[in-house]
């Protein structure tokens, strides 16, 4: 139930970032497309797609290995245009970064590494504990997508 609920909100978030993404105008846009990524990434995660009636190559592509591969791959070209035009995004950056859109992420980021204590641990609850601070990551993640399509990060 509450992986569905996780799912359910970084599908939401991933829509929303892309369509922001998508947006030309915007000059947050590199942010958009990063989270994206990221969204992308953790959507994987949560998913387990060998349990789908999918193609061998998808669950290779989709998990593990695979995955962290093919996230590398399409965050390298992002992560170099940003270093190589580096004048003009630091300071979107570092503004991104004290934004309520930053504080949001860097919480969720917290509470997905404390969920992930639990995940190892021999307590009770403890798969409740760790999906429960990771719905709550997503909704901060949700909550700084959201803030995003409705203003721009601007320098």
């Amino acid at each position: 139930m509450l992986e569905s609920a996780q799912v359910c909100l970084l599908l939401l978030s991933l829509l929303i970032s892309i369509y922001i993404a998508l947006d030309r105008v915007r000059e947050d846009t590199i942010i958009s497309i990063v989270l994206s990524i990221a969204l992308f990434g953790i959507l994987l995660r949560e998913i387990d797609i060998e349990d789908f009636n999918v193609p061998m190559w998808v669950v290779a592509i989709g998990s593990g290995a695979g995955r962290t591969l093919l996230l590398s791959i399409m965050l390298a070209p992002v992560l170099l245009f940003m270093i190589v035009k580096y004048q003009q995004y630091y300071d979107l950056v570092k503004k991104y970064f004290l934004s309520q859109v930053g504080l949001s992420l860097v919480l969720s980021f917290c509470l997905l590494l404390i969920g992930s204590m639990f995940e190892h641990e021999y307590l009770l609850s403890r798969t409740l504990i760790e999906e429960s601070f990771e719905l709550i990551a997503y909704g901060l993640f949700f909550r700084a997508v959201f803030i995003m399509s409705q203003s721009e990060v601007k320098v």
